[in-house]
């Protein structure tokens, strides 16, 4: 079956799944780098953008991810505090007026094509790199029709050459 573009608000993460690996770039970088390239890579065609901070909180006995809409100078404060899952939306590809209210948020971001940015995350032997990826395809479980995030890979492609082109960079497949 042949991809086609998609609205990314179109699409509901209980029927659409991941197609495929997606697509994502490793690297090392400061809070303030990661600003600089939030600021200044993203391309101007699908502004504005936002961003959105996942933010775990324990409701009982266990952890609900809550997304807040931040800016991109929240991110070292917002580090501080244990938060390092971000999500780079463009406004003109989706609608964002209701995510906060979806369960799995999360994955709602990520199945609509918004760019997951990771970054000040703390594994068992210290800082792990920064990253950005993009599940790119999404295939239809009850149809198997395939859609391509076209759009935002143009978004997520634009961030990849800037940091690729700083050589602190590893390419993997998501």
């Amino acid at each position: 079956m042949t991809g086609r573009d998609v609205t990314p608000s179109s699409i509901d993460p209980e029927v659409w799944v991941r197609h495929g690996r997606g697509k994502g770039v490793h690297f090392r970088a400061s809070d303030d780098d990661v600003t600089r390239a939030l600021k200044s890579a993203l391309p101007k065609e699908y502004a504005p953008y936002v961003l959105i901070a996942s933010i775990l909180r324990k409701v009982g006995a266990k952890y609900r991810s809550n997304c807040e809409v931040i800016g991109f100078d929240d991110i070292p404060r917002l580090r501080q505090e244990g938060v390092w899952q971000y999500f780079i939306g463009s406004l003109r590809l989706t609608r964002l007026s209701d995510f906060a209210q979806i369960d799995f948020a999360d994955r709602w971001l990520a199945t609509n094509g918004l760019i997951d940015l990771q970054h000040g995350r703390i594994g068992k032997k210290g800082p792990e790199p920064s990253s950005f990826g993009i599940v790119d395809r999404v295939r239809n479980t009850e149809t198997g029709e395939i859609r391509t995030h076209r759009d935002y890979l143009k978004v997520y492609e634009a961030l990849a050459r800037l940091i690729k082109s700083e050589g602190k960079v590893s390419t993997t497949m998501l």
